[in-house]
């Protein structure tokens, strides 16, 4: 996160203008960690609550703190892999061990054993890596499910944030409501529109594509 104390505070004292006066976030004098703590739990919890969130906030959630749902899936799969890598060594640490105190006819029998269990671990070597590529694959796919059916919303004309926020929800729960706030609230940005058209608000709240 890079960031300046001044850009934190200035977050703080836009998010600050939606909030009653004993949630207002206090920067002045408090540990910078500590006020990102509150910011994020305060911007989250109103984002899930379906509360209004300044743009600007928005804006400096979305650069700073919102994570890339792929990125996600990657740090979660390559972490199990590097347990299991670190159990499998324990594991030929220990059989080592057991095979140098049988008898010839044990050592053969293990020997046997050790190659039966070599290809079982080339196996699970190998499903690992197949099962993440596919749900790399699956989860590009929902997401590209996720983004049409908020472009289909924003076509139709006649529906506000908060309620395209909760339909999305409802259809892909797995979502959390932050990132489909901050991907709605990107389709206005021409700088982090990722849809065919940029999106516009009416006085009314209602989201329509522009043109």
């Amino acid at each position: 996160m890079s960031f300046t104390t001044k850009e934190l505070n200035e977050a703080c004292k836009s998010l600050n203008t939606v909030l009653e006066k004993e949630e207002r976030i206090k920067y002045v004098g408090v540990k910078t960690s500590e006020v990102v703590k509150e910011f994020q739990k305060k911007v989250e919890k109103r984002s899930e609550l379906g509360k209004n969130i300044p743009d600007d906030v928005v804006d400096f959630y979305n650069v700073h703190f919102a994570e890339d749902t792929e990125e996600e899936e990657t740090a979660k799969e390559e972490t199990p892999m590097k347990a299991e890598k670190e159990t499998k060594k324990e594991k030929k640490e220990k059989t080592k061990d057991k095979k140098e105190k049988k008898t010839t006819k044990a050592k053969e029998d293990k020997k046997e054993k050790k190659t039966k269990t070599e290809e079982k671990k080339t196996k699970k070597t190998e499903n690992p890596t197949k099962e993440k590529k596919e749900k790399s694959r699956v989860s590009r796919e929902q997401v590209k499910k996720r983004n049409s059916e908020i472009s289909k919303l924003i076509s139709k004309g006649k529906y506000t944030k908060k309620q395209i926020i909760e339909k999305i929800s409802e259809k892909f729960p797995e979502v959390k409501p932050i990132t489909i706030a901050t991907f709605v609230q990107d389709c206005m940005n021409p700088k982090y529109n990722k849809l065919d058209k940029l999106t516009v608000k009416s006085k009314e709240g209602i989201l329509s594509f522009k043109g």
